[in-house]
Parts: structure tokens; sequence; C-alpha cells
């Protein structure tokens, strides 16, 4: 595989040019314009300020930080704590947090003695949902598979997080994601169902069975916008991943899986599977396109990120038969499809 000598994006992939053997992103790429931790303590305090002057009610949280005992969640609570705010933490309990991500989340909030609000997002079971859906991994293409994977959380995350913030009357919610670990990067449309994929009576009977548990989904969580202000860590100060993990690991005592090559995404059990299928379908993986961008904002070492990826492709099937043993389904039928 030809790759950009400078990140580690492929030749080839959908609305990517290349100038040479260097990829669009890298030629054109602009270090993000931070607005300073001074900046983001104005902000901080404007916020509070108009919220408190103009509430006649005062309520008991300061801010919320979604968390999931992942690395970049965590270290943004413990951020937010250093800053003297009154925080509730809030865990979007998805059904499939790793048991090390559950214990992460224990130990930030039991050092740091925060309170934890961690509950699904609805009656809604999204450990069905992602059930139904991994049944269709063996017959759709790829990234409509993915979409079905991953629908109920990119559904429901956010507008749990909202639902939380209005029941509370928290004014502000910090947030930990970043645009160096970002994976937007493929703008094209999933390949769509072929004649027989549309008339196949087993993969309609498990579409609807997805439809009618979503559509369920919906209606329980329809906060689609914020109801207080959001301010986003890192468009503030510099997302370092080794900063991050060091000082998560010494404060709060913060570990990742002693078999795992990375700290990206320790946090859930379907990630693998829907890097995988993303691969299938695109010959890139989200966690290469989150490491080309660290390469490219000088984050990580190309060498660091290649090795890193070669380990983590090696882990990826010994993964995917883990979530399909926990959920019951065959993992010969989606082992043949992914990889």
């Amino acid at each position: 595989m030809k790759r950009c000598v400078n990140c580690i994006l492929p030749k080839g992939l959908p609305n990517l040019p290349f100038k040479g053997d260097v990829c669009f992103l890298c030629y054109s790429y602009k270090p993000p314009n931070l607005l300073g931790l001074d900046r983001l303590k104005e902000d901080i305090n404007l916020v509070l300020d108009n919220f408190y002057n103009n509430s006649k009610v005062k309520p008991d949280y300061d801010c919320i930080v979604p968390v999931s005992g992942g690395r970049d969640s965590t270290y943004v609570l413990n951020f937010a704590h250093k800053l003297g705010l009154k925080i509730l933490a809030v865990n979007f309990d998805n059904e499939f947090s790793t048991d090390i991500a559950k214990q992460n989340l224990k130990n930030a909030v039991d050092i740091l003695g925060i309170d934890l609000i961690s509950r699904p997002a609805s009656s809604v079971s999204l450990r069905n949902l992602v059930k139904t859906a991994l049944q269709l991994v063996p017959h759709l293409p790829p990234m409509i598979a993915f979409g079905l994977l991953c629908g109920g959380c990119g559904y429901a995350f956010k507008r749990f997080v909202y639902e939380i913030a209005n029941q509370y009357n928290v004014p502000l919610i910090i947030w930990g994601d970043s645009s160096e670990e970002s994976s937007r990067v493929l703008n094209v449309t999933p390949r769509p169902l072929n004649f027989w994929q549309k008339i196949n009576p087993l993969i309609s009977f498990h579409r609807l069975k997805f439809k009618v548990g979503f559509k369920k989904l919906t209606k329980e969580l329809q906060i689609s916008s914020p109801p207080c202000k959001e301010i986003h860590l890192f468009d503030y100060i510099p997302w370092d991943r080794r900063v991050i993990v060091s000082t998560i690991k010494e404060e709060l005592n913060w570990r990742s899986p002693s078999d795992s090559p990375t700290t990206w995404r320790i946090d859930c059990k379907i990630a693998p599977l829907a890097d995988a299928l993303m691969e299938k379908e695109y010959g890139i993986s989200k966690i290469e396109i989150g490491f080309s961008n660290m390469v490219r904002a000088k984050k990580m070492s190309r060498k660091e990120a290649l090795k890193e990826i070669e380990l983590i492709k090696k882990r990826r099937p010994q993964k995917i038969e883990e979530l399909c043993e926990d959920l019951g389904v065959t993992s010969s039928k989606v082992l043949k499809v992914v990889l």
C-alpha cells in the first residue's frame, strides 16, 4: 500500500487528491488557532456570571463534563476540577463500555470527589440494537452496517447529555473532542443496497426490527440542541496525547488495557468492528485517519503510527470475536466479511 510520505493516509481514498507523494490534508495543513487558557477562563466566567445573575434558582453544578472512562474525557474532568468548577460528571451507559473504562471512571470521580450520573439514555436497549445490527453485518455493504452499529450511540449520546443538563438546570457543558483526533475526512456516500439485499426477507426482518427500536429511542430523546452553553476544551488548550496520558495516569490512576497497543478508544467494545467495517469499505479505518491527524500535527511520529496500526490490526479479530460471543452472534460470518 502506498501512503502519504508525511502522514499515513493511503493513496486512492475517495475525494483525497495527492500532490506527488503528499496528500491534500498535509500540503494544506494549518495548525489550529487555539484561544488560550486565559480566554477559556474568561469564557467560563462569562457564562456562569450571566447565568447566575439572571437565574432565580441556583443549580447545584456549574458544568457538566461528559465522561466515558476513556483518555480525553478523563483529562477534561480533571482539568475542569482544577479550575475550581462544581462538576456533574455524566456517563452515557451504552452497554458496551469496557471494564477498564468503568474502573477508570470510578477512580476519577472517587479521587476528585465529583458527583456522577451513569445510566442508559432511555428504556431502549442499545445492546439489542447492536445485536440486530451485528446480525446484518454479513449481508450489508460495510458502511451501512457501520451506521447501524454506531447509530444508536450517535443519536443518543449528545441528546442524553442535553437531557441531564436540562433536568439539572446546568449552565455549561465542557466537551473533550479535538480536531487532532477527528476522523471526518472522507466525504463520500456509502454503497447502497443492491436489488437482492433489498428483497432478502432475512435482511428485511432485521432492518425492520432495528427501525422499531430506533424509532422508540428517538421518541424518548428529543432534545437535539443544547439547553445551555457549550465549550470544547481543546479549542482553547493544546491537545497532546502524551501530556494527557501521563497526567491522568499519575493523578487519577487511569489505565489502558495491558494488551492494547494504543490508548485510543479503549472505552468501547464496538470500536474494533466499526474500524474494520470502515477499512473494508474505504481501505482505511477511523483510527488510521486519527493517527494521520496526529502525525500531521506533530503529536505522533509517522513510524510510531504505522507500528501501532499494525499491532491494532493484529488484535482486531480477537476483539471482534469477543463482541460476537458476548451477543450470541456467530463470529465466523462477521470475520469473513470484515477481514
